[in-house]
């Protein structure tokens, strides 16, 4: 049986592994894409800065997601909790 601490981090590991993180890697995808939409529109001219910040933006949010992805998992590894268990509430009788 768990205890409450790691009931609560198993809990808060698996909203961060299954919902927050794919949401914000496809949300840095879509902007890299917009910034290389962006770069093939300008055709040369002075948006080509904006466009090129932009993927650059992209790809420096998506390498900071995955090593934030890659972080819960080492924290998780090292307290023994996979995020994997299903919490037991209390209940009053």
């Amino acid at each position: 049986m768990m205890t409450p601490i790691a009931a609560l981090i198993a809990s808060i590991l698996n909203l961060i592994n299954v919902y927050v993180i794919p949401l914000l890697v496809a949300l840095a995808v879509l902007y890299f894409f917009w910034g290389i939409v962006l770069y093939i529109k300008s055709a040369g001219g002075d948006e080509k800065h904006k466009a090129l910040d932009v993927i650059g933006s992209g790809i420096i949010g998506l390498v900071v997601m995955l090593s934030v992805w890659g972080i819960v998992a080492l924290v998780g590894t090292s307290f023994g909790v996979t995020g994997q268990q299903t919490v037991v509430l209390p209940q009053v009788q």
